[in-house]
């Protein structure tokens, strides 16, 4: 039967204080009772008469008994329908993770630049495939060596002054961006754009640094050719005005 105001208002009280309470009204009698699992209400129940009844002693415990195991059966259904959501997005939060995981692999590693990733102390710990083709060695070389490798194929003439401005940015924390020469392990020297950032979690600690090596060398051999065309006869290759009129 459709509850009645009485009968509402006694829910509402019962919710509160998980005491049973009996409402008379014209309509006949109703017991309210509290749908109680581990001490949390998960709802009432509701018996009535259409007809005037005075609820026993033995009615009232019966029928509290009767709501303790409905109430049981409720909070499992609602822990196990929890428990299967939280399963659910779980399982659609770790898939979201692999493919944003994949995407970003999928970027990182179809770029045209060596992308890695250094813990705090210097030693690499990603590098990504596209550096083999431009210094031939591969991913777990750079690894596998931590950054014993990247000292060992600095060019000499660079080797000094690159790891010193390395370890400043390091331990400031700041950006390292410098073009020098590394030596690859066909014995070529190939110019190289090194941009290194230090990233931080959303309280600023610092957590790692990542950058990329471009490879520059055509650019530094264009630079070259046009330094000396500038100051050199195109056809011949002998000094012209230009260099004449400056060492004049």
């Amino acid at each position: 039967a459709p509850a009645e105001d009485a009968d509402a208002d006694a829910a509402r009280r019962v919710l509160k204080t998980h005491d049973p309470e009996v409402v008379e009204t014209d309509g006949g009698s109703a017991l309210v009772t509290a749908l109680v699992s581990r001490d949390e209400a998960v709802g009432v129940m509701r018996i009535r008469y259409h007809e005037r009844h005075e609820f026993a002693r033995h009615e009232i415990e019966f029928f509290q008994s009767l709501a303790d195991v409905v109430a049981s059966a409720i909070a499992n259904a609602l822990l196990y329908a929890r428990l299967t959501r939280d399963i659910a997005e779980r399982e659609r939060a770790e898939k979201e993770l692999r493919a944003a995981e994949w995407r970003y692999r999928k970027l990182v590693e179809d770029m045209p630049v060596g992308t890695y990733v250094n813990s705090l102390e210097g030693h690499v710990t990603y590098i990504s495939p596209h550096i083999e083709p431009v210094l031939g060695y591969s991913p777990d070389q750079w690894v596998s060596d931590g950054g014993a490798l990247f000292g060992r194929i600095l060019h000499p003439d660079d080797r000094e002054w690159v790891e010193g401005r390395s370890a400043a940015c390091q331990e400031e924390g700041s950006t390292f961006e410098e073009e020098y020469r590394l030596l690859a392990h066909d014995g070529r020297t190939v110019w190289v754009l090194d941009r290194t950032v230090q990233v931080c979690s959303p309280d600023g600690a610092p957590l790692f640094r990542q950058g990329f090596l471009l490879d520059i060398t055509e650019r530094k051999r264009a630079e070259e050719r046009l330094a000396h065309l500038a100051y050199h006869d195109p056809l011949t290759g002998l000094p012209n005005r230009a260099m004449f009129n400056e060492h004049l």
